[in-house]
């Protein structure tokens, strides 16, 4: 994929694992390539082992998933990340 001219909105992402960060490592991959695509964004990294009442009260029911927090709506990806043109079509990002 080449980089193509972005708005400059920043996204919101959080990133819910359960354990170790390198677990996610093919969603990290993904971040990056979005990225150098030219997309801005800020991420939060929640382990929910650490943190289980947060997975909780923003019910997340599996691992690894990525929440898009802004701009609404509001959208969940769940189970494997890895592929960027995917990722951007489910969160409804273009």
């Amino acid at each position: 994929m080449s980089a193509l001219p972005r708005p400059a909105v920043t996204l919101q992402f959080c990133l819910y694992l359960s354990g170790p960060l390198q677990a996610a490592s093919a969603t990290m991959a993904a971040l990056e390539e979005l990225r150098q695509l030219g997309f801005i964004f800020e991420l939060e990294i929640i382990d929910i082992t650490i943190d289980p009442a947060r997975a909780e009260t923003d019910r997340v029911i599996a691992t690894p998933t990525l929440a898009k927090l802004s701009p609404h709506p509001i959208r969940r990806v769940m189970g494997d990340l890895a592929d960027v043109s995917r990722l951007l079509q489910l969160l409804q990002i273009s």
